[in-house]
């Protein structure tokens, strides 16, 4: 369209209409979404670094980190008094760049019935109560890694699990 047409009120073309709108809605997005993009990569956890993981454990109470018995990471840690670990999944060989984690706790000499048990999984959304091997209440929690979730999203799990510990209590212990 020439400068004289345009100096008369003539309005481009639809589809000339149509390009403009979507490149400036496309510069748009682009400007808004780089800082978005370069502050949530520092917030990522990916199961590379346990420390980190160990740092928001530290927030709901007592925690250190350690090895499990294969050489992987693991925290162990109390929440309200109650002994807790936690298992670094899926490690590569330098018990680096762990895919999930789960989450176990236990009370040894609290040992509900099995229907007591399924009915507390069939009435709870997070975590799993079982009777483990010597006959006593274990509770695990299984949380991915993959692809990596924010640290505020880690802490709201680490909250989670500090509510399965109280319905448990509740519920099973008490």
């Amino acid at each position: 369209m020439t400068t004289s047409a345009l100096r008369a009120g003539l309005r481009p073309p639809a589809r000339i209409r149509a390009a403009r709108q979507l490149a400036a809605a496309t510069a748009m997005a682009l400007i808004c979404a780089a800082p978005v993009a370069a502050q949530s990569a520092d917030d990522i956890l990916d199961g590379s670094d346990p420390g980190a993981i160990l740092e928001i454990a530290r927030g709901y109470g007592s925690a250190m980190l350690d090895v499990d018995g294969v050489g992987d990471p693991k925290i162990s840690g109390r929440i309200d008094g109650q002994p807790y670990d936690v298992f670094f999944y899926g490690c590569d060989d330098g018990g680096r760049n762990c895919m999930s984690l789960q989450f176990t706790t236990w009370y040894i000499g609290t040992r509900p019935s099995a229907e007591v048990v399924s009915t507390w999984n069939d009435e709870n959304r997070f975590g799993t109560a079982y009777i483990d091997r010597d006959g006593d209440l274990a509770v695990d929690m299984d949380v991915n890694l993959f692809g990596g979730v924010t640290r505020r999203n880690l802490d709201d799990t680490f909250d989670w699990w500090r509510v399965v510990l109280d319905e448990v209590r509740g519920d099973l212990v008490d």
